[in-house]
């Protein structure tokens, strides 16, 4: 009786596990099943195969190319396909990006990586003090640029430069320009006081997840204030920018 209902368990798990294997498309067990029959995997990058499928998976950018993406990640982006998996991070659904895996990839990926001028920015989803969802490249659309700031309430270096971020604010808000800060802060109530008292009624969004991870690693930032002028695709036109500059850089864009 015991092996009866020991067979009979084992041919559910096995069955379970046929379904699981069978939500796999034929790329992503192509993919599977050749990496890890490989005795050498740096070998991978000559088969034409391999990588052709790998291309196919990620450019989905699902369920399924978070999954291949985050099990390959650094044969993946010393292959080649860095590029593939920027382009697949900006057109990802936020539902796949906000998920476990989703999270996982972009902490990986962004982790190997360098921002320097002309690269394309990664892209988040924050709430502004009342609870409004802001999709960062959802903001970007239809603007010619924007100043991504990033600060907290507890940098005084941060706030000193608030006026200079707001003289050009005030000059050509409602344009083609804008400016969204993403704060550091860790309380609500902290950041919601600074914004008040300083002013800055612009777009200002957090996670309330401090500089341990996140977009404090995801943009590569030794620290604050951080701030990057940024084009309606999402790639940086300047970055570091302080003091005067900040206008100078914006109206030299603009052309005005």
């Amino acid at each position: 009786m015991k092996k009866i209902i020991f067979i009979i368990l084992l041919l559910g798990t096995l069955t379970v596990s046929a379904k699981e294997d069978l939500k796999k498309s034929k790329q992503a067990r192509e993919i599977e099943n050749t990496y890890a029959a490989a005795q050498k995997k740096a070998d991978l990058r000559k088969n034409k195969a391999f990588m052709k499928n790998l291309s196919y998976v990620i450019a989905r950018a699902d369920d399924e190319a978070a999954d291949v993406i985050d099990r390959y990640c650094v044969f993946i982006c010393t292959s080649g396909l860095m590029q593939a998996v920027a382009e697949a991070l900006t057109k990802m659904p936020d539902r796949v990006k906000q998920s476990e895996i989703g999270i996982r990839v972009q902490n990986q990926y962004y982790s190997l990586r360098n921002l320097n001028v002309g690269d394309q920015v990664p892209d988040f989803t924050m709430n502004t003090p009342d609870g409004k969802s802001v999709n960062f490249y959802t903001f970007l659309k239809g603007k010619k640029c924007v100043i991504l700031d990033f600060w907290a309430s507890w940098c005084g270096w941060c706030r000193k430069e608030s006026p200079f971020v707001q003289k050009v604010y005030d000059q050509y808000k409602g344009t083609d320009f804008d400016v969204i800060s993403v704060s550091f802060d860790t309380k609500h109530k902290d950041w919601v006081k600074a914004i008040e008292e300083d002013g800055t009624m612009w777009t200002q969004v957090s996670d309330l997840r401090g500089t341990d991870e996140g977009l404090y690693k995801w943009y590569n930032l030794n620290g604050i204030p951080a701030i990057f002028l940024i084009d309606g695709e999402g790639r940086i036109l300047y970055k570091k920018l302080r003091g005067l500059a900040i206008e100078e850089k914006v109206k030299m864009v603009l052309n005005r």
